[in-house]
């Protein structure tokens, strides 16, 4: 191998690099190992990299000669000190805890979109494995692909296959250090303090599905890129800010979490605290239901005692009652029997002669004792005469009045003439006269002398 005599390999930076030193010049480059099967892959790959030693491009890795030995293809490349971008970011960023700066990001973000727009032919991916940084920070895109690349990506990968979002993809990684995930994306982009104008770009980017060749030349012209490329310096490629506080900020959106989780728990106790005070209330109501039920049973069952209370009272006096009235008839008996039983009249009297036997203070008076006649007022309201016979009663008051008066006649024979007496016609209600009031009055005087004895008293139509 002639490149490998003039040279001293310093280390193996990857399982298929080395690392190499020209003792002429002191330049240090990378020989790659790149293995094939057959003699076609061999073919093909000198073929790609004879077309790569013809590029030379600011922004595009070197390639030069190379050797076909014992089943390898050994290339010789530039050497780039900070390696591809995912190795620099693990040893600056992660292991120093720092950022990158917004003007050196937009630094890199320009000088890709100016590699991928003025190179003749690109292959390859477009990933933080084939972009790779030199000595003084500039950007080296691989631009090539192995045949186990092609496995992968087919052997026809070029240029208009690269879409808008895996320059996002990148860019992404680069700001906030973490790999890219659609659901998330945008609560990282949050955390970080960038200005809005580069957010809105990478976010942009992130969105487009259009190929990258068409967006190109909206990124080298956009105001906010030009000016922080051309606005960077050495100083400015990393921001002096703890990596811890990305870590800090998972642990507060977690604590965040948990004290909405609180919040949402505190609000379930509330809700299960005002259910069991309605509970609870609903409780007292049926206490006070069961305690009225209870007075108002004790009532009924008092009220029942004294019900039955009192039917025994009513009978023991009603037994009472009988015993005493049967005492004081047996005491009444001797003075009833003791008294004489002789019936003096004083005077003139209805009274007749009662047997000893009766015993006068047993007997109760009723409670409404009606009036005789003699303390009652005759009052006459309506005649019981009708108005068409008024001329048959006329001629039997003169018949009777003369036949009283005149020849004597028997009172109680001309009582039976008078009922017996057919009256005919409709009978009218008439008023009494004071002639017939008179007339009535004189009856009943005469009914009720004392001229004849044992007349019994008769009522007569007047």
């Amino acid at each position: 191998m002639d490149f490998f005599t003039n040279c001293d390999v310093m280390n193996d930076s990857l399982p298929l690099q080395y690392k190499i030193k020209d003792k002429t010049s002191n330049e240090v480059y990378t020989i790659q190992k790149i293995p094939f099967n057959k003699e076609d892959e061999q073919n093909t790959l000198t073929k790609k990299i004879e077309i790569r030693k013809n590029i030379n491009h600011l922004h595009v890795i070197k390639f030069y000669e190379y050797i076909c030995e014992n089943g390898f293809v050994y290339s010789k490349q530039d050497q780039c000190k900070y390696g591809s971008l995912s190795n620099f970011i693990q040893e600056e960023c992660f292991e120093k805890n720092q950022y990158l700066h917004e003007d050196f990001l937009c630094r890199m973000l320009y000088q890709i979109a100016l590699a991928l727009t003025t190179v003749e032919c690109f292959m390859g991916d477009l990933n933080m494995n084939t972009i790779f940084l030199d000595k003084d920070y500039n950007i080296k895109l691989y631009n090539f692909f192995t045949i186990h690349d092609g496995e992968n990506y087919g052997e026809n990968f070029n240029q208009k296959e690269v879409k808008m979002y895996h320059l996002g993809h990148v860019m992404f990684e680069l700001t906030t250090l973490k790999p890219f995930e659609k659901v998330s994306y945008e609560k990282h982009l949050e955390n970080i303090s960038y200005s809005d104008d580069y957010i809105n770009i990478l976010v942009s980017m992130l969105k487009s599905k259009t190929e990258i060749k068409k967006y190109l030349n909206k990124i080298l012209s956009h105001p906010r890129i030009l000016l922080n490329s051309t606005n960077w310096s050495l100083e400015r490629c990393f921001i002096e800010k703890n990596i811890g506080d990305s870590s800090k900020s998972e642990i507060l959106e977690r604590l965040e979490k948990i004290r909405q989780r609180e919040a949402a728990v505190k609000i379930k106790e509330q809700i299960l605290k005002e259910k069991e005070r309605k509970i609870e209330n609903k409780e007292k109501k049926l206490h006070i239901l069961e305690r009225t039920l209870k007075e108002k049973i004790q009532q009924v069952e008092l009220h029942l005692k004294r019900c039955r209370e009192g039917k025994s009272l009513t009978s023991g006096s009603s037994k009472a009652s009988s015993t005493n009235s049967q005492l004081s008839s047996r005491s009444q008996k001797l003075s009833y029997e003791e008294l004489d039983s002789t019936y003096v009249s004083c005077a003139p009297s209805d009274l007749i002669k009662t047997s000893t036997k009766l015993q006068v203070n047993n007997i109760s008076k009723p409670q409404n004792f009606p009036k005789t006649l003699s303390e009652k007022r005759i009052t006459f309201k309506v005649s019981p005469l009708k108005d068409n016979n008024r001329k048959i009663t006329n001629k039997r008051n003169s018949i009777r009045r003369s036949r009283i008066l005149d020849e004597n006649i028997d009172i109680h024979k001309l009582g039976e003439y008078e009922n017996n007496i057919k009256i005919e016609g409709s009978i009218d209600n008439v008023a009494w006269s004071k002639e017939n009031k008179k007339y009535a009055f004189d009856m009943l005087r005469i009914m009720n002398s004392e001229d004849k004895e044992n007349t019994e008293v008769k009522h007569t139509y007047l």
